[in-house]
């Protein structure tokens, strides 16, 4: 089965030349797409009675015909309201837009391609436009407004009406369901209102102990590896030193993850982002049923049932050992259990946080599992990317691998303790250089938000209307380069960030890897602080040489931004 020829010529001729190579694209997607689902298609023929198949194709060519001509014209009249409010769409010559599909039908299947293309079209917008503060894309009948300029942003990121996530993340619910990332309304103001304690300074402090350790361990493995390796691949050592500390932390299981060649939870958190990006930009994806039967559909399943897997085994054995401690204590359970007695290491975890919620009927237990995927999911990779970036950064510039050296020599000397908070706090050359790396490459390169009633934006005397039901999807990847706020904004320059750079006067809304107003993330610290204790280890022990140029390495921004193919660097020991 294919696209009839006839409506490839037709469409070669009545679409402008510029889009010609996207004609062949969106054939490809198409083909692709029932050679991917055929198991689909005979499903649903099967029901066709025998000798009726002819009739059955006519009856569903016609269905077909008048479904797609309704989306269509509902597409038409939000583009007619679109252009009331002052919103201009893509230039059709870096993405077009295809009748009842909208540019989801010319998104490059490749995640790279696709990241430069949707940058591209943020570009052409600017150079075609410089007072356009938005843009939009269409997704079939559904507008994506995207914010081109950092002032663009402010108006819904400070928003106390428009908190919901949107259709994007509607999408991550296979795996988060509604937890604090997904969810909006009253449950979401009562989950952040249980979760925040559980972020407080003091809290993580406790959390300072395992992350040492954790780190300690990835230097272990770091100096058994170059024995034997030349280059070093850093992504995974870092991403698993990540998930270790957060098996941990977050659950109170211990942990040898790191020792672990393929760990099959990290592989499925990989293989998952990668099908829910390709959910994301693919709107006849964006159906349950559909999705539900076809092959990435199924092997999705799969990813999910491992990763619930994972949290759901850890989860019921706290649980039990809870119910268990709290049934022979009695009236002692507080003081045991709540004065960190429990735990063979005497430490608290996010999980006994939620557990007390539980106990207290105050979450179920699938909302605890929510949480914890969540935070899993956050709390990791988030933080494994940025540091990739960070130590891919710091290699290819020697002078600041040389101040990062003469800042720890500073704090710690000769010694090779473990890091304190005060250590921590004094270094600021360090934190200068995460938060550079995260302007440069934010670890997460799109948020979004549902719009849910009309939103007027005025600025330099233009007035704007992003209507109710859009997604407005902001690429802070984009937004946090942008020249008017940022000198030499492809530059990696830590010294914005110190006493009298620009990053004092910046525009708020210039920098915002965590997002910003009502919804920003609850974990930024914890971040913070585990990409400090990982950086710092690494600094302590090592040098090394970035063998890759930075900005000639490929995006991936499939859902987190990182480097195709990792970082390879070449690691030496200091004190070798």
């Amino acid at each position: 089965m294919e696209i009839p020829p006839i409506l490839v010529e037709i469409a070669k001729r009545y679409v402008p030349a510029t889009a010609q190579a996207q004609i062949l694209n969106a054939k490809v997607l198409f083909q692709t797409f029932i050679e991917n689902n055929d198991e689909l298609i005979q499903k649903i023929t099967s029901y066709v009675p025998e000798g009726k198949l002819n009739q059955f194709s006519l009856v569903a060519a016609f269905s077909s015909a008048s479904v797609l001509l309704f989306i269509h014209f509902l597409k038409m009249r939000t583009e007619a309201k679109l252009a009331k409010c002052n919103i201009k769409t893509v230039e059709n010559s870096i993405l077009y837009n295809w009748p009842v599909f909208g540019h989801s039908l010319g998104f490059e299947t490749d995640p790279v391609d696709f990241f430069r293309q949707f940058n591209a079209a943020i570009e052409c917008m600017k150079a075609s436009d410089p007072d356009a503060l938005y843009a939009y894309a269409m997704f079939g009948p559904k507008p994506a407004i995207i914010p081109v300029r950092p002032e663009g942003a402010e108006p819904i990121l400070n928003s106390q009406t428009h908190i919901r996530k949107g259709m994007f993340y509607r999408l991550f619910e296979d795996w988060l369901g509604t937890g604090l990332l997904t969810s909006h309304g009253s449950k979401w103001k009562t989950r952040r209102r249980l979760l925040t304690p559980a972020f407080h300074k003091t809290v993580l402090t406790e959390f300072v102990e395992v992350m040492n350790e954790k780190a300690a361990k990835m230097m272990v493995i770091l100096d058994e590896k170059i024995k034997t390796e030349k280059k070093i691949n850093m992504l995974w050592p870092i991403t698993l030193c990540a998930l270790d500390i957060i098996v941990e932390t977050a659950m109170g299981a211990e942990s040898d993850i790191q020792f672990e060649e393929n760990n099959y939870y990290a592989q499925a958190i990989f293989d998952w982002m990668e099908l829910t990006q390709i959910r994301q930009k693919s709107v006849w994806y964006w159906p349950d049923w559909i999705w539900a039967l076809s092959p990435i559909g199924r092997q999705q399943n799969k990813n999910v049932d491992k990763m619930h897997h994972f949290t759901e085994k850890v989860i019921m054995e706290r649980w039990e050992h809870y119910k268990k401690l709290k049934e022979e204590l009695g009236d002692d359970f507080e003081a045991t259990y709540f004065a960190e007695k429990c735990d063979s290491r005497g430490r608290m975890a996010f999980l006994d946080t939620l557990l007390k919620c539980l106990d207290q009927n105050e979450i179920d237990l699938q909302g605890i599992r929510e949480e914890v995927d969540t935070f899993m999911f956050e709390g990791h990779d988030t933080t494994a990317a940025a540091m990739t970036w960070a130590i891919q950064e710091i290699g290819q510039h020697p002078e600041v691998l040389k101040k990062l050296h003469e800042e720890v020599e500073l704090v710690f000397g000769d010694s090779d303790r473990p890091a304190t908070m005060e250590d921590l706090d004094n270094l600021i050359y360090l934190e200068a250089v995460t938060k550079e790396t995260l302007r440069k490459f934010p670890s997460v390169p799109l948020f979004a938000r549902e719009i849910d009633e009309d939103q007027e934006v005025i600025r330099n005397g233009k007035k704007f209307t992003i209507p109710k039901g859009a997604i407005y999807t902001i690429p802070c990847y984009k937004l946090h380069r942008d020249e008017r706020h940022w000198k030499d904004p492809e530059k990696f320059d830590p010294n914005r960030w110190l006493d009298g750079g620009a990053a004092e006067t910046r525009y708020a809304y210039s920098y915002f890897p965590f997002s910003a107003g009502p919804r920003n993330c609850i974990g930024q610290r914890f971040a913070n602080l585990t990409a400090k204790i990982m950086l710092s280890h690494l600094v302590r022990n090592f040098s090394w040489t970035s063998l890759r140029v930075t900005n000639e390495i490929p995006v991936i921004a499939e859902i987190i931004t990182r480097p195709k193919d990792g970082i390879d660097v070449i690691l030496e020991r200091r004190n070798a």
